[in-house]
């Protein structure tokens, strides 16, 4: 009988305690085994502390290379709240003004899109309010010639909707915001990155650009399971960071208020402390749960963060494939739902009554008595002015002449205050000679319509989506 008590205690210590993320491993391998997903990567922060971090799949498929913790993902626009985080922690340093216009803090710069930027300030980068359009430019490793995100700024950056009058999903605000921290600090943008964001948190794993001998890297894969070969994404400060799950646990834990030596502790209030886009992040309330959320997708690349302030919680998510059905954010809300008690409740019963803002909302496009009619202008290709119309139907349909052409124009929608839509023409112009289809963002201030028509590459690889300014006014009858 002497021998009960120990045997008995062996027993026990043989019997685990069930692992509440268990159910969160089980429904990532079910998409690992059925190959619709190469590799994730998550991690888990709560109580100050990272609790939970695993890689499952392989990272490189071909070599049957491991995902875990330390593997490189792209995080495409999760980038946003990095440079957004970057350019906060700056402005408590005294470095940087956010509320003053870029005229004025960086009149004596003499790069050519800081002076189409003139009227615009940090603040309105961060919260995508400069009315600058959106860009992306992929730089495949295969492909010579790729021009630098200053290069771009040069070129594409320019204002086309009046600064603080809505808010507009934009890679080039951040790339922009990127060129101001390079501007004011007289340094490249990994320099003031590293030494302003990436070191001081321990994001040794972090880059704008991987260094080549840099080993354990995420190969890109399309949702067939091709490998889609290696590229940089510009702007960088908008969408083309590499990261790692663990290097974005330690970002999360200074999000949500851990103290770092040399860095403003007032970040939580100030980037957290109101609902919106704000900072680079999206910012709510569940009843109670306040959240924020950085996300990003690109080709081969999927990244999702969400941070519970009120609860000292975070979770991240990231894939190497083009993650567009949604399954990084399912994983890393279903794991946020296990890490707080009562949280799923919660938030299904706050999302019952919630109504976006108009700004993020989009509706059907009604075309009022304001709209109907001609409106006639010109829109900026290769430094000439094109002559264009678009003429507006009391039936809300519309059709736009570029050129002496003209085209029916499609999927006309209400996003937010802007007008969205597509067109099949072609811009006359010498900058890329690959086909491209065009979309159209537009808004409309009293007499005059401001806004930008997107050429989009065509090719299989994707290669680009570039902005072009358009101005028009109504013509009387």
């Amino acid at each position: 009988m002497l021998f009960y008590p120990l045997i008995l205690s062996l027993v026990c210590a043989k019997a685990p305690l069930p692992d509440p993320f268990d159910p969160i491993r089980k429904e990532i391998s079910v998409r690992l085994e059925a190959k619709t997903l190469p590799s994730f990567a998550i991690a888990v922060v709560k109580g100050g502390k990272v609790i939970w971090e695993e890689g499952f799949g392989f990272s490189d498929i071909e070599n049957r290379k491991p995902a875990n913790p330390h593997t490189i993902y792209a995080i495409a626009s999760v980038s946003k709240s990095i440079t957004s985080t970057a350019a906060y922690i700056l402005s408590r340093q005294g470095k940087l003004n956010l509320n003053e216009k870029l005229g004025v803090s960086l009149r004596g710069s003499k790069r050519t899109w800081l002076k189409a930027l003139a009227n615009v300030t940090p603040i309105e980068l961060m919260d995508m309010r400069g009315g600058l359009p959106h860009l992306w430019f992929f730089e495949w490793s295969d492909e010579a010639d790729a021009p630098s995100c200053q290069d771009l700024l040069d070129k594409y950056a320019f204002v086309a909707f009046e600064p603080g009058s809505t808010f507009h999903y934009s890679n080039l605000s951040l790339g922009a915001l990127g060129g101001v921290l390079e501007e004011r600090l007289r340094r490249p943008l990994f320099d003031v990155m590293k030494t302003t964001v990436f070191d001081p948190l321990g994001m040794n794993r972090t880059f704008l650009r991987i260094p080549k001998a840099t080993d354990n890297v995420a190969k890109r894969y399309n949702r067939a399971g091709s490998y889609m070969g290696s590229f940089n994404l510009e702007p960088a400060g908008g969408a083309g960071y590499y990261s790692t799950a663990h290097d974005l646990a330690l970002y999360m834990l200074y999000h949500l208020g851990a103290a770092k030596p040399g860095l403003p502790s007032t970040i939580l209030n100030d980037v957290h402390g109101k609902q919106g886009y704000h900072y680079g992040w999206g910012n709510g309330n569940d009843l109670g749960i306040t959240s924020a959320v950085s996300d990003g997708n690109v080709v081969g690349g999927s990244a999702f963060i969400k941070i519970l302030p009120s609860e000292g919680v975070g979770v991240v998510g990231l894939s190497n494939y083009s993650g567009i059905d949604g399954f990084v954010q399912h994983i890393v809300e279903e794991t946020a739902f296990l890490a707080v008690p009562g949280y799923r409740e919660r938030s299904e019963t706050a999302r019952k009554g919630r109504q976006l803002p108009e700004d993020y909302r989009e509706s059907k496009f009604i075309v009022d008595e304001a709209m109907q009619g001609v409106w006639k202008g010109a829109i900026r290709v290769d430094r000439k002015n094109v002559p264009i119309s678009i003429t507006f139907n009391a039936d809300g349909s519309a059709v736009v002449m570029i050129d002496g052409k003209s085209a029916p124009a499609s999927d006309l929608v209400l996003d937010g205050t802007t007008v969205r839509g597509r067109v099949e023409q072609a811009l006359p112009t010498t900058a890329f000679a690959e086909a491209h289809a065009l979309g159209f963002f537009i808004k409309r201030f009293d007499s005059k319509i401001t806004g930008y028509f997107m050429a989009e590459s065509q090719k299989a690889r994707s290669k680009f989506g570039l902005p072009f300014f358009v101005s028009l006014s109504k013509e009387h009858q």
